[in-house]
């Protein structure tokens, strides 16, 4: 394999696998830091990431770099100094993706949340509403002495209690799954995750 010292600068992108922070992109060769130095300029942190056969899981390096000068104050060459922060770097992609993780989740339940709005208005609050209203029929009925069609409306109002309360069991049960009590909050929401990625078909 070729030295830096032998490989002319814009080869080493190249030769020694070297990208912009996307990771996929060649580094530009006027704007490696040692080639900048070179010029006369000063670079602090600059992010290069690395990766070559003799390196296949990537690293990362922040250089700073720095001209040389002459007794006449020209610039002679350059020094570049490497630091290996691939493990900052690797901590740091974690926490962006716990957060994205996090942002997805907490969407997710936002959407449960509205789902289960509704569904309390559309349906639960509907059974109660209606068997109130079937109540109050069979009052009125009951003060007109029709007993016969006062109870034909409070066999209604029991059936849409009952319709209610098994309503009220589901939701309960879709607010706080039995997976919660089983495993923990955690796989609760690994649960729900993975079936959001089945339901979207990935």
């Amino acid at each position: 394999r070729v030295s830096a010292i032998d490989a002319h600068p814009e080869c080493w992108p190249e030769e020694f696998g070297l990208y912009l922070p996307d990771r996929a992109t060649p580094f530009p060769e006027h704007r490696l830091p040692l080639v900048r130095a070179m010029r006369g300029e000063i670079v602090r942190e600059c992010e290069i990431y690395v990766c070559n056969p003799q390196r296949p899981a990537g690293t990362w390096l922040s250089v700073n770099a720095s001209p040389l000068l002459d007794g006449a104050g020209k610039v002679a060459g350059g020094v570049a100094v490497f630091r290996d922060i691939t493990f900052h770097k690797q901590a740091q992609q974690q926490r962006e993706a716990d957060a994205r993780m996090l942002r997805e989740t907490l969407s997710m339940l936002e959407e449960e949340r509205k789902l289960i709005a509704y569904e309390i208005h559309d349906g639960f609050l509907q059974e109660v509403v209606c068997a109130k209203w079937q109540i109050e029929s069979a009052k009125s009925l009951l003060g007109q002495q029709d007993a016969t069609a006062a109870k034909g409306q409070l066999d209604g109002a029991d059936e849409q209690l009952e319709s209610a309360i098994a309503e009220g069991r589901r939701l309960s049960s879709d607010l706080r799954p039995i997976v919660i009590d089983e495993g923990g909050i955690i796989e609760a929401i690994g649960q729900l995750l993975q079936e959001r990625i089945i339901a979207s078909g990935c």
